[in-house]
């Protein structure tokens, strides 16, 4: 059996490490183009790393609208803003469907979220 990580003492000792080993985080957020125009909301799941972020969206408000936008116009490039200000751009890497005929879209964050 694995222990079991203790995150608070490990953020003390080591922002970093806590930061990569950390849960996910589920958080409301809004894709947009990087002009500016609203693509959809939904509920981001996010994994910090290193290099960047990666996210998970789903429940999204609007799912027509991002795999018409993804497949038919060759979006990739979104701003993805955080339901806390958090915001940050990211390449959209897929979109599809899962069990329920939910549109989910993956995306890779460029940076860190500010």
């Amino acid at each position: 059996m694995t222990p079991a990580i203790n995150l608070q003492l490990l953020r003390q000792t080591d922002a970093s490490a806590a930061r990569i080993l950390a849960l996910p985080e589920r958080i409301a957020a809004t894709i947009s183009t990087t002009d500016g125009h609203h693509i959809s909301g939904g509920v981001i799941e996010i994994t910090q790393r290193r290099d960047g972020w990666w996210g998970s969206v789903r429940h999204l408000d609007r799912p027509g609208v991002v795999a018409s936008m993804y497949f038919a116009d060759g979006v990739r490039e979104v701003l993805v803003t955080l339901e806390d200000g958090r915001h940050g751009i990211a390449r959209i890497t897929s979109t599809s469907f899962i069990a329920g005929a939910q549109r989910v879209c993956d995306v890779i964050g460029r940076g860190i979220l500010a």
